[in-house]
């Protein structure tokens, strides 16, 4: 004997957005805000990447970015971190990436020695994580992710079939993985991500 049981229900409840240009959609494609001119950082970020990262990360959130390649994600993981240090001068949130050195510092230990991209992101509360690097890499990433220590990740698909490492925001920098569209099975599985129980009050995907 066998029962179908479904449900739509979540114990964190998702909100969903789409974004063209500088216009954030609803679901059901009611504009719900346009975000302003400033935040392309005069010109330097015309897809207003860091913009979407630093509102939440200014309330004391996490950021999950997915990319559509390896070299995507470190990119703009250098990307964000340039910008959110600008940002959060002065900031509360500023002494949550106190102990990045030691993050550095474990990191230089690793049998493949320092990446040079983490070295210059991990201080401002951002890193990277695909399936180029090591264990040990990816187990430091992991860990000051989940202590706060790193508030924005940039990532490929991997580690959304893999890891457990929830946010409050998930942004698409690209709806591709790859060459390939994402399909529906992925989509939900990456937006999925967005919202901790028994931390998160809701989720959010861009």
């Amino acid at each position: 004997q066998a029962a179908l049981y479904q449900t739509a229900f979540r114990p964190v409840p998702l909100e969903e957005f789409i974004k063209v240009g500088n216009q954030i959609f609803d679901k059901d494609m009611n504009i719900v805000r346009v975000l302003p001119k400033i935040a392309d950082i005069g010109g330097k970020d015309p897809d207003h990447i860091v913009e979407l990262c630093n509102e939440v990360v200014l309330e004391g959130h996490s950021v999950l970015l997915f990319c559509s390649s390896r070299k995507g994600c470190e990119s703009t993981a250098k990307h964000i971190a340039k910008y959110l240090k600008v940002a959060n001068v002065g900031s509360k949130e500023g002494s949550e990436f106190r102990d990045a050195a030691s993050a550095v510092e474990a990191l230089k230990r690793c049998p493949a020695g320092l990446d040079p991209v983490l070295e210059e992101t991990l201080p401002f509360g951002v890193a990277y994580h695909h399936a180029g690097l090591t264990v040990e890499e990816r187990d430091i990433v992991e860990t000051c992710y989940r202590k706060g220590l790193v508030r924005v990740l940039t990532a490929t698909s991997t580690l959304a079939a893999g890891v457990n490492l929830p946010a409050r925001r998930v942004i698409f920098r690209q709806p591709r993985i790859g060459r390939d569209f994402i399909d529906g099975t992925r989509y939900r599985q990456m937006a999925g991500r967005a919202g901790r129980t028994g931390i998160d009050t809701k989720g959010e995907s861009v």
